[in-house]
């Protein structure tokens, strides 16, 4: 028998039938039935049979889903369709025609259930909307436009997406974010941009995301910023620009990064051990390299092992020779650690950049050898600069390269004078002289050298005929009569 004191007789009979409700079903054990339990015991008229509505107006769906259920009460406040790893919904997009009955809904879950695609204006009008998880499905893109007007949102995990696109500004409408979950996206790159207007963010996870390099001013500009997570990264160094920043931190998660223990992370060891350890697993961030400390914890590496090695330039082959159009092939072996960004110049000063070494990279060395490749081209004869630098310093040689660059042949038309011409004699001449042996030819050459001889030795050609023998194209015709030979 059961009693009510506080309430009036129409309350305590129904409090009677759900008690009575609950001994009737005390063996059921399905996940509706809890959700039941917790958001009013009393579900909706109108729900779909994959459903299940509260009338606190929270909305549960069970996995394989083919789409967004249709037929829920427009006050819902609450929509959660989430699926499993192992047994997922199948919802491709989620359009602004699904949300826009739901004005006072105020979450908004969907995980694992496939959803590649979100319509541009999917939030549009829910402006009571506050907690929008979207997590572990295959979105593509976040562009700036999805969450415009959202003032009143405070959280947003869009973890386990990976390849996801974040464009600049995107959360830059959220004026009350304070939680922003951008886990295993593998985004490669956190810029500024990306977290603008984030004035009132308290928690930043970046865990997952194959980051090499952080700048300082991506957190600088997050004035409220408490928790930081950038583990599980690919993080081998962090420059103590960040000092700052992780000073007012609470928690800061560095684990599971490359960490490279070299003087240009030796600043962390000296951070507040509070802030460094794990929430989750109690342990601190270890060096991965060099190999002398792999496994030490940064705290407990000595203040000395914390060594840098300054760029050198080892040898570069000097000098090179190579033919114009070849190719061009420079070596110079050169060391540092960190291993410094090279760069070669041309001499008319155009510069070349030797790709930038992963310091992430198992096979990373301190010393090793930089090429690069062209084709020689005339203006890459002289003298050339290698340069190495990174944080710490810098170093420079010079080396020369030699092109050689093919002569041209020049060829010559040489002219033949009239008088060493057989040109000049007519063709009645020499079918003439065809017809006698070779003594008599023989005979007319020496007649004919003779007379020329003669002429030359009179010094008597006027000076017009002078010109007018400069200027002829041949000799004029000459008569031999000759003689029959006599018998």
């Amino acid at each position: 028998m059961h009693t009510c004191t506080r309430t009036t007789s129409g309350q305590c009979r129904a409090a009677s039938d759900v008690i009575m409700f609950f001994s009737s079903v005390k063996r059921a054990s399905s996940g509706a039935f809890l959700v039941l339990c917790v958001f009013g015991f009393v579900t909706s008229p109108t729900c779909p049979s994959n459903c299940v509505c509260a009338v606190s107006g929270h909305v549960t769906c069970q996995p394989k889903m083919t789409s967004f259920p249709l037929g829920l009460p427009s006050s819902t406040i609450g929509i959660n369709l989430q699926g499993t790893f192992g047994n997922k919904n199948s919802i491709a997009t989620l359009t602004h025609s699904d949300l826009s009955v739901f004005s006072k809904i105020e979450n908004f879950y969907v995980s694992y259930s496939e959803v590649s695609k979100l319509d541009d204006d999917l939030f549009q009008g829910l402006t009571e909307i506050k907690r929008i998880a979207l997590k572990h499905n295959k979105i593509s893109q976040i562009n700036s436009k999805i969450f415009h007007g959202l003032n009143g949102v405070f959280l947003v995990d869009l973890t386990g997406n990976t390849g996801c696109k974040i464009a600049d500004n995107a959360f830059a409408s959220l004026n009350n974010l304070q939680d922003l979950i951008l886990g295993d996206l593998s985004i490669g790159r956190a810029s500024a941009a990306m977290f603008n207007g984030l004035t009132r963010l308290r928690q930043l996870d970046l865990h997952g995301n194959n980051l090499e390099k952080v700048s300082v001013q991506t957190f600088q500009q997050l004035s409220s910023l408490k928790i930081l997570d950038l583990s599980g990264n690919r993080l081998a160094t962090i420059p103590d620009s960040f000092e700052a920043v992780f000073q007012k931190l609470k928690i800061i998660q560095l684990l599971d990064n490359p960490w490279r223990c070299t003087c240009d992370i030796q600043w962390l060891k000296h951070l507040n051990q509070s802030i460094m350890y794990s929430v989750y697993s109690g342990s601190v961030p270890a060096c991965a390299s060099p190999t002398l400390l792999k496994y030490h914890t940064i705290y407990h590496t000595a203040d000395k092992d914390f060594t840098c090695i300054p760029p050198k330039i080892l040898q570069c082959g000097d000098p090179y020779t190579v033919k114009q159009g070849d190719m061009l092939h420079i070596t110079c072996q050169i060391e540092g650690d960190l291993f410094p960004n090279v760069t070669w110049v041309k001499p008319d000063g155009t510069m070349i950049s030797a790709p930038s070494v992963s310091i992430s990279d198992p096979r990373y060395k301190t010393r090793r050898d930089v090429n690069t490749d062209l084709t020689a081209l005339a203006t890459d004869d002289g003298v050339w600069t290698v340069q190495a630098a990174n944080d710490k310093a810098k170093d420079e040689r010079t080396f020369r390269v030699h092109v050689q660059i093919p002569s041209t042949t020049s060829t010559t038309t040489t002219t033949t004078s009239p008088v060493e011409s057989a040109d000049g004699l007519d063709a009645g001449f020499l079918v003439a002289v065809g017809g006698f042996g070779g003594t008599v030819l023989l005979g007319l050459i020496i007649f004919a050298s003779v007379l020329c001889c003669s002429q030359a030795k009179k010094g008597q050609v006027a000076p017009e005929e002078s010109t007018e023998w400069g200027q002829r194209e041949h000799f004029d015709k000459i008569t031999f009569v000759v003689a029959p030979l006599t018998k």
